[in-house]
């Protein structure tokens, strides 16, 4: 009678702790999922885009890279005519990106109760992995241009 009366019209409802609080992450999950997809779908386009800027410059310096290897240039000296503006870039991008990244990362685990300390490998473990598979990504092209032969090259244009 008591309860009626302080709060009329509302019944008592009972819940689960566990359900109470899954439904109150249930939007932070969907995020979580929705930032994957979108995610992978941009590295997936942007490893079309760097494969396709490498096989453009492979093409370019057919002939530089034939004479190169002539006179006897390395794989890694060839591989670094290909990939050095890449690689400046990416250097670049990682030094905006990683401040960027970790003011971001602080601001949103502060709504959180609970925090917890963000660890350096939070940040370099991913670059990490996209350094490697911008690399696997283009090691194709590269592989071609090193193992082309150099008369062949050499007749291009």
């Amino acid at each position: 009678e008591k309860f009626q009366r302080i709060y009329p019209g509302e019944t008592f409802h009972w819940y689960f702790l566990d359900d109470h609080m899954n439904a109150h992450y249930q939007s932070e999950q969907i995020a979580r999922n929705q930032i994957t997809l979108f995610t992978s779908i941009a590295i997936g386009i942007a490893c079309l885009g760097l494969l396709g800027v490498i096989s453009n410059k492979a093409v370019s310096k057919t002939k530089e890279i034939g004479i190169r290897k002539v006179l006897g240039a390395h794989f890694y000296q060839i591989s670094q005519i290909l990939l050095s503006p890449t690689l400046r870039q990416i250097g670049l991008a990682i030094l905006i990106g990683l401040p960027v990244a970790y003011i971001l990362s602080q601001s949103y685990l502060e709504k959180f109760s609970e925090r917890i300390t963000l660890q350096w490998w939070h940040f370099t473990l991913p670059v990490v992995l996209l350094v490697f598979l911008m690399l696997i990504s283009v090691a194709s092209v590269i592989w071609r241009a090193i193992t082309r032969n150099p008369v062949e090259a050499l007749k291009h244009e």
